[in-house]
């Protein structure tokens, strides 16, 4: 296996115009044949599939999905340093003051009095 470094790098784009691997080339012929065949027969033979061989049906459906799915989840927050963070409160803290949303306090005027 190559191990690419400074002195080494991996070709850039397909210098040799080539259209990907073998492996790529036959899943997309044996993607091709199975949309043609889809074409032919419809969703009638994926109903048949389906109640004749579901381990198949299955097998066929998740061949179409990634293998692996890697979710990663960073906070920005915890790569910061405390400084960085101490100053970023303090933005906030003057964002606030500038927006002051408290409602001030007015006296509302005494009520009327209806005689009687």
């Amino acid at each position: 296996m190559t191990r690419w470094s400074a002195t080494n790098p991996p070709p850039v784009g397909n210098p040799e115009g080539k259209n990907g691997s073998a492996r790529a080339k036959l899943q997309r012929k044996y993607l091709d044949a199975y949309l043609a065949e889809f074409e032919k027969s419809g969703a009638v033979s994926i109903k048949i599939l389906a109640k004749e061989d579901p381990a198949a049906f299955l097998k066929i459906g998740l061949h179409f999905f990634p293998r692996e799915i890697s979710i990663e989840h960073t906070n920005a927050m915890t790569e910061m340093s405390d400084e960085e963070l101490s100053a970023l409160l303090a933005r906030a803290q003057a964002m606030l003051k500038i927006v002051d949303v408290t409602p001030e306090k007015v006296a509302l005027p005494a009520p009327k009095r209806v005689k009687p």
